[in-house]
This record gives C-alpha cells, structure tokens and sequence, in this order.
C-alpha cells in the first residue's frame, strides 16, 4: 500500500451512527476479503436512447443535441431535468438549445424567441454567440444564492472583441442569460463540468470545476484557479491515450470521477482522414477515435484520483452500427442522484464520427444517451465463483449509540436458498462474534432494496453489543451483490 493509501486509512474513522455510509472503491474500509471481489458496476442504456431529440433537417441542432461541452442538471425546485444541451447543423452552425424534462427520457424543447436561426427566433436556443461560435456552456444552480436574477449561474467561452476567453453567465429562469463584463483568470481550456461543494460547503473551496483531466476550485464562478501541483487523472498512468472529459460527484464523503476513457486505434481505410489525424498529433497512423466511461476516486475533491478496476467501463461503447458506437463523451449531467438511482447523461458519437474527429468531417449524429446505476451501484462486492461462501471483514468501528444503531445494507441480486448474505459482529479487541450478533443467529438478507435493516433474531440494533468497537463480517452467499452498508 503506498504512502497516501496509509496516510487516508489512518484518517479514516468509523462508527455505529449515519456519518458512516460505507462504499466499495478505494476499499480503506475494508480489513479483509475472502473469496470475495471488487466489481464495477455496469449502467444500463436506457432504451429510448439517443434522449434528447435531434431538430428536423433545417434546424439548428439536426445534427448535434449532446451534453458534450454544455449542461444537464436535475432542478429540485421544479421537479424537472433541465439540459442547456449544445446544437448545431451540418455546416456546423453552433448554438445552445434549452430543454426540459419530468423524467430525463421524454424532453420538451419551449420556443423562446431569443435568438434567430434563418431568420426565424421560434426556436429553443438559450444563448448564442452569433455566426453560430458557440462554444462551452456550463451551468449550475445554486440554491444558496439570495438573488434571484443569479440563482442559476454558468461559464461559457466566447469572443467580445478580446478573443476567445471565458465570462460568467447569470439567470433567473434559467433560459434567459446576462454575462459577465470582466472574463475570468480561469478556466483558459476544455472544461467539462461544476458543482457547489456540498461536503465543502463554505469558503475558498465551495465551487468545483473540472477540465480534461485537471481541476480548480473557488469561493464563486468568478474567482477561480487552477490546481497546478498535480492533475486529478493522467492517460500517462493507465493505458488510454486521452482523458478527454471527466465528472466528479460529491458522495457521502467521496469524490467519485467518471472519466473519458480514450484511444487512437488503426482505421482501416478514409486515407484522408488518416492524414489529417497525423497532422494534428493524433498518432503515426491516425486512426479512429474510440473510448467509453470509467471509474476513479479519492477523497479529496481536487487530489490525485485513484483508478477502480481501470479495464471495466461504467459505461460502454455501443456495438457497431448503433449511434454511440464510437467514443462516449462525459458533460454536464453525467451523474444526478434521482429516485435512488444514478442518471449518468452522455454524449456518444458513432464510428464515421470518429474517424472524422478533429477533422475537416462533422460525424453523423452527436447524441446524448442516458444510463442508469442503482443507488451506490459504482461497485460492489461478489462471490468470484457464486459457488463457494465468502466474506468481507470491516475495519474497526468505533460503537456509539448502541441502543440506537441499525446496520442497514444495499444489497441485490438475492434469491432464497441460492444468493443470501448474512453478517456477523465481531469483538474488535478479541476477533470473535459477539453473543447474539453471531452468523447463525443473522436472519438471512433476501430483500432486494437498497436499504435493507439487518436483524439477528429479535435484536434489531446493536443495544446487546456491550464491545467498544467491532468489526462486521458479511458473509455472501451465492452471486449476492453488496453495495453498501451504513447506520440508520
């Protein structure tokens, strides 16, 4: 274990109270696996993917509607998903369109008359730089913000007679904007996403905001900087070429990253665009440009982010022929807690568009797609072999409240007498089970919730755990899913 690892699990403190709520990434929590393993969990693809509609042919967004470089957030106030999504034609004339929607699947797009596009302003687009040079458009809203006319606020990259740099953005409903006079010191490059700090709430470091692979932080939109000690994620330490985007989402007291997993692959054939790929850097061969979403984490929202099972996707590329069957694109919205589950909003970009990436080409269809994970379902732990029993054994944890303390567990994936968990407390100090809070006297979990109370018997809390702190030992059954487990 390296030196950081060491220097965060001796931090590291649990308890039988709610500030513990326990997931399987970095595994600090973890003292000791038994025939048991780390497993990311895979989304699933909605089946009404590509989401957000594409416009009629002589529209502004008929050929792009993604999240890719814009916004999607999930707005509490008015129970709707809302997406600033960015559009364009085939000639490339770029604008953002606003939409909404009760359920992130079905999506209305309101005219707004704001801005015109042949000659018409009945359409959707919530702002635009003129001539169609729309670029980057992040967007958040932050519920803490007194004035109204500032309750969503945003940074966008556009040219007023200085060149291209980034202003802040300002609205009261979201669709109409005012920017910023000054342009701001930073961000100067790709920036994905941001978010006000819900675990860091006040201060320097209330605002987060994320690029390609590097980060900066501030007090507001307006007076941010880099990090520039380190970067969040390096394609240097793992085996992809690229980390175009990533997405970080504050989670009971982790940081955890989605990242473009990126690659130039050989493309057998578009000899031109081979050529236009070597020009630009993009590799001696040029090549198509593949990738799809994985995971990392830490648990400092701006420190070095640690790899989870680096070679499985969170998200994968579509098959051949289907519209993300090229590279997945992270943006605004690529992970909202909504109804116990995660809405992971994505842009995907089929094979023809990825060998036209960066080139003289505009792909096909710029889309965006929705996956979804249960509650906590980032990783779980499972049996290896769904055969033979195993167990996970936790690090000590700290009792308090007994007469209070339940130990609540999100587990899937159960079947009676085939798939079960059970879970046994253990006395820290001696490593052996506690009267009453034995394996054998652990009533099977079999409920497929992501919050299930564990009970042994009639002793549904820890009131008969006379110990000064424990370890939990879950057994797993089967092919049983563990996702998580805290105190209610």
């Amino acid at each position: 274990m390296n030196a950081t690892k060491n220097a965060a699990k001796e931090k590291l403190t649990l308890d039988t109270t709610t500030g513990t709520y326990v997931l399987f990434l970095d595994m600090l929590e973890v003292s000791a696996l038994d025939n048991v393993e780390q497993v990311v969990g895979l989304a699933e693809k909605h089946p009404a993917n590509p989401v957000i509609p594409l416009g009629d042919y002589y529209d502004y967004d008929s050929r792009r509607a993604s999240n890719w470089a814009a916004s999607l957030i999930y707005d509490e106030d008015d129970a709707l998903f809302k997406a600033w999504y960015y559009g364009c034609d085939v000639e490339h004339w770029a604008a953002i369109g606003y939409a909404e929607s009760p359920d992130g699947v079905q999506w209305h797009k309101p005219i707004l008359n704001q801005f015109a596009f042949r000659g018409s302003k009945k359409n959707n687009i919530s702002w635009c730089m003129g001539d169609g040079k729309t670029s980057h458009f992040e967007v958040n809203k932050d519920y803490a913000e007194r004035r109204e006319d500032r309750r969503f606020q945003g940074v966008t990259y556009a040219e007023f007679g200085e060149g291209m740099h980034y202003y802040a953005l300002y609205s009261k409903d979201g669709k109409r904007w005012q920017r910023s006079q000054e342009k701001l010191k930073w961000p100067t490059g790709d920036t994905g996403h941001f978010f006000y700090d819900p675990q860091d709430p006040v201060g320097k470091r209330r605002v987060k905001m994320y690029g390609q692979n590097g980060g900066g932080f501030g007090p507001d939109i307006e007076h941010l900087r880099p990090v520039t000690t380190h970067t969040m994620i390096s394609p240097n330490d793992g085996r992809e070429t690229e980390n175009h985007f990533i997405f970080v989402i504050p989670y009971h007291g982790y940081y955890i990253m989605l990242y473009d997993f990126n690659r130039w692959n050989p493309f057998f054939g578009a000899q031109g665009l081979a050529e236009n790929r070597k020009k630009q850097g993009r590799g001696a061969d040029g090549g198509i440009y593949i990738g799809d979403i994985r995971l990392a984490v830490c648990r400092d929202a701006l420190g070095k982010f640690q790899r989870i099972q680096p070679q499985r996707p969170v998200v994968e590329r579509g098959l051949r022929g289907e519209w993300d069957s090229g590279f997945l694109v992270l943006g605004g919205g690529s992970g909202i807690i909504h109804n116990d589950e995660i809405y992971i909003f994505y842009t995907g970009i089929p094979e023809d568009g990825g060998k036209g990436f960066i080139g003289p080409v505009v792909p096909a269809t710029i889309q965006t797609g929705l996956a979804t994970l249960r509650l906590d379902g980032f990783t779980y732990l499972q049996n290896q072999d769904g055969i033979t029993p195993g167990s996970m054994t936790t690090q000590p944890i700290r009792v308090k409240n007994p007469q209070r303390a339940r130990l609540v567990v999100n587990a899937g994936n159960l079947i009676p007498y085939r798939d079960w968990i059970e879970v046994e407390v253990l006395d820290a100090r001696t490593g052996r089970p506690i009267k009453g809070y034995s394996q054998a006297e652990c009533d099977h979990v079999l409920t497929d919730s992501v919050r299930t109370p564990v009970a042994w018997g009639k002793r549904r809390t820890l009131a008969g755990v006379k110990a000064a702190n424990i370890r939990l030992r879950f057994h797993l059954n089967g092919k049983a899913k563990l996702y998580s487990y805290t105190f209610a």
